[in-house]
This record gives structure tokens, C-alpha cells and sequence, in this order.
């Protein structure tokens, strides 16, 4: 179903999403079929916001979403934010613990930073990285991108890079 946009380009279920109204997302979504993966002006999608503004029950209704991209990214100060990233900047770590270890689960051989999946089978020659503070594997030239641009602190934790090869 094409759903109707405000300017901000937010359809009813990034609305629902932002203020925690669980019954209103699952209804747009069982019944409306409304796009869980459709992005706004600014790339948010309804877990952005939900993750962003705390509702935990929203989150974990939507990571059960089998069409759900778990791994979309927002782009903020010229750096990509998935939502567990966006959870963090707002301060909401329980919520970004639930989304990593959903992450984990499910894509535990995508890099942190591009998102590119199956980057260790399909690149055997691209040796990853990972963090040691929140276990997320990373292209070791996606890895040296954020260490030249001066994201010496992890997008996640914000504690000093810890890298490993």
C-alpha cells in the first residue's frame, strides 16, 4: 500500500513509531501494509524513531517484522546512523543493547560502518576488524575511513576504539 506523507515525508506509521503507539503501528502494518522500510526526507524509518525516542515495545515489534531492514542508515553530520547508533546518541544503551544483539543474530558477518553483508565470504582478501567494545566487525578500509575523518571514539559506546584484527 502507498501510504500518504506529511512534508517532513513521515508517513502515519513513523508518527505512531515517535510517540510509542504500539496498537497504531501493529494496525498500520497488519492491516494497512504499510512499508516498514520507508524512509522520510531525512532516511528515518519507524525504528529510527522509535529506537531514538525509547519504545521498547514499538522496537520490539518491529525487529519481529521479517521485512524489516535492521541495518538502514540515516546519514547525521555526515556520518551513517543505523538505528542502534541513533539509540545510543540519544542515550537510550538498553535499547541499543536489544538492537545489537538483534543485529548479532541475524547479520553477524555485516560490517558496522558500510553494512555490506557477507563481506567475509564474498571478500576473503578485505580482513575484518572489530571492535572489542561492541562486538562489530568491520571492513578494515571502512575501519581506517572512520579513523581518518577523527572518529577515534566508538559511534556505539563512545569509549577510545579498541581494534583487533
Amino acid at each position: 500500500m502507498r501510504s500518504k506523507v506529511d512534508k517532513d515525508g513521515s508517513t502515519a506509521l513513523h508518527l505512531a513509531a515517535f510517540n510509542g503507539h504500539i496498537n497504531v503501528v501493529a494496525y498500520l502494518i497488519e492491516k494497512k501494509k504499510i512499508d516498514v522500510n520507508k524512509v522520510d526526507n531525512i532516511g528515518q524509518t519507524a525504528l529510527h524513531y522509535a529506537a531514538a525516542k525509547d519504545h521498547k515495545e514499538v522496537v520490539q515489534y518491529l525487529v519481529q517484522n521479517k521485512n524489516l531492514v535492521l541495518n538502514k542508515n540515516v546519514m547525521i553530520e555526515g556520518v551513517p546512523h543505523s538505528p542502534i547508533e541513533l539509540a545510543v546518541r540519544c542515550g537510550k544503551h538498553e535499547i541499543a543493547d536489544f538492537l545489537r544483539r538483534v543485529v548479532v543474530e541475524r547479520y553477524d558477518d555485516v560490517c558496522g560502518f558500510c553494512r555490506e553483508a557477507q563481506f567475509i565470504q564474498d571478500n576473503p582478501d578485505k580482513k575484518p576488524y572489530f571492535f572489542d567494545c561492541c562486538l562489530k566487525v568491520m571492513h578494515a578500509e571502512c575501519a581506517l575511513g572512520l579513523k581518518q575523518h577523527g572518529y577515534g571514539n566508538c559511534l556505539n559506546c563512545r569509549k577510545p576504539h579498541q581494534w583487533r584484527i
